[in-house]
């Protein structure tokens, strides 16, 4: 059975391009994770101001609870 060069090329191209996607991917949501997790780790802007300040935090309100 003869190869020909498109044969010998396409097989490696698709595995390079499929690599590329999945770590893509896997670069992706990770980044996305570890933004996540920073996010939920530091204060809101309005906190760190405020602690800047020297005055005390405000109480965390839920947006649909409205003010108490």
């Amino acid at each position: 059975m003869d190869s020909s060069a498109y044969q010998v090329l396409l097989i490696p191209v698709c595995q390079g391009i499929c690599l590329g996607l999945f770590a893509g991917l896997v670069i992706h949501l990770t980044l996305k994770w570890l933004a996540a997790l920073i996010a939920d780790a530091a204060p809101d802007s309005q906190e760190r101001l405020s602690l800047s300040k020297g005055s005390p935090p405000s109480p965390k309100v839920h947006p649909l609870q409205g003010h108490r």
